[in-house]
């Protein structure tokens, strides 16, 4: 598998080596999240060798698992193509009500996807073409709620877990404090101490 990010921080390089990942990190030229993780992540990922890949969120994400664990748990899925969920519908409220009806969290979140690797390219080749603005989030939301993307949303949170709204990390794989809610360096610490 290809774990990969932009601009990785040291706690999430020592998240995946701590898990026996080698965590691939480019540095786009930034000119935006859609230009920077999508554009410049599609050229970063299509050299890579590897048949699956994930991505994560470089400044506020750790990897809590092996990945023999995280790929099991993708199998057992049966998708091609995960990507991470929150509670909160961000950036756009408005479209909330045309998420499907299913326990929170129930809006994508695009600080964490994981799939084959041909899929997530294909995928994300996809939230390019529906991109408005800078904002992947934006991106990856009106794909997929356009019906564009072959993508399921961990509403189970069996990978991915996005941190808010007073949520404890369970049993996941990928703990990512999105919008970089307090608490990732205390937790890490604490982990690594225990």
């Amino acid at each position: 598998m290809c774990l990969f990010s932009c601009n990785a921080d040291p706690l999430l390089v020592e998240s995946a080596e701590r898990n026996g990942i080698t965590l691939k990190s480019y540095t786009p030229h930034w000119r935006g999240h859609v230009d920077g993780k999508l554009r410049e992540g599609v050229k970063f990922l299509s050299a890579q060798p590897e048949p699956y890949a994930m991505f994560v969120d470089g400044y506020d994400s750790l990897i809590l698992k092996p990945e023999a664990e995280i790929l099991a748990r993708l199998a057992a899925l049966g998708s091609p193509l995960l990507i991470a969920a929150e509670r909160t519908c961000w950036p756009d409220e408005e479209v909330a009500d045309q998420y499907p009806d299913v326990p929170a969290p129930r809006f994508l979140n695009s600080g964490g996807y994981i799939g084959t690797r041909a899929e997530m390219l294909t995928a994300m080749h996809t939230a390019i073409l529906w991109a408005s603005g800078e904002d992947d989030q934006r991106a990856w939301t009106r794909a997929y709620l356009g019906g564009a993307l072959n993508i399921q949303i961990d509403h189970g949170r069996r990978i991915f877990q996005s941190m808010g709204d007073g949520v404890v990390l369970g049993d996941v794989c990928v703990g990512h404090w999105n919008g970089r809610v307090s608490g990732r360096k205390e937790f890490w610490e604490a982990l690594c101490s225990g």
